[in-house]
């Protein structure tokens, strides 16, 4: 999956992230705790558990790697499960049928973990906030609009050559 196809594609669906876009495709999602392109990449199922304490948020990952992030855990909570929100989607649509009915954990197991038990009871996660097949449609359209940029910009300079 193409990063800036992705990020477009999570710009024009309201029910997905917009800034802080997760990467994602069939076997996981990353997702950034600042800017993509300074920051490093989570996974949310990855996340064993997080503490906040003066101002400073501590995330374990369940490897048991300790790291002190510059973000709050209400945050680091809220874009971990938009990450696996945008799993879900990504699954459901690519899934060999499309079916409407039951929530986005049906499509992502949680680790049993104290994250994992934060996210699972997150409001975003409890229903499906697009219709099926919504993100494969749009994603498909920001990738066509893509290959006809290309042609057209591949266009422009054949024409400067004759």
């Amino acid at each position: 999956m193409d990063y800036h196809l992705m990020r477009r594609t999570c710009q024009s669906l309201k029910a997905l992230p917009s800034l802080k876009v997760p990467i994602v495709n069939q076997h996981f999602a990353l997702f950034p705790v600042v800017k993509p392109e300074e920051s490093s990449w989570f996974n949310p199922l990855a996340l064993d558990h997080v503490r906040e304490e003066a101002g400073i948020c501590s995330v374990t990952l369940t490897h048991g790697l300790t790291l002190e992030l510059p973000i709050s855990k209400r945050s680091l909570i809220n874009l971990a499960g938009k990450a696996v929100y945008s799993l879900a989607t990504y699954r459901q649509d690519y899934a060999s049928s499309l079916k409407s009915d039951g929530c986005p954990l049906d499509y992502v197991s949680l680790p049993a973990t104290p994250v994992g038990q934060l996210l699972n009871t997150q409001d975003l996660l409890q229903r499906w906030h697009m219709s099926p097949g919504m993100f494969f449609n749009h994603y498909k359209l920001e990738e066509h609009l893509l290959w006809y940029q290309q042609l057209t910009d591949c266009s422009d300079i054949e024409a400067r050559l004759y």
